[in-house]
């Protein structure tokens, strides 16, 4: 999930977070969609956050972590 000024609007190019989780974890597949504020903690409290990008990584149960 991404906020929807990142990308483009904020990098001056596409596919920047999408290219960097690519460099850093490998080539999965991967999904996603732009969001327009993102709720998550900080601290003991919750706020909406803008800006950002999360990811998830699913797997089947029993796969052997290739990064450990």
């Amino acid at each position: 999930f991404s906020c929807l000024g990142r990308g483009s609007y904020l990098y001056g190019k596409p596919d920047h977070d999408t290219d960097l989780f690519i460099e850093r974890v490998g080539d999965l597949p991967l999904t996603g969609f732009f969001c327009n504020g993102e709720i998550g903690p900080v601290g003991e409290s919750t706020y909406i956050h803008g800006y950002t990008s999360a990811f998830g990584i699913v797997r089947p149960m029993g796969a052997v972590d290739a990064m450990t």
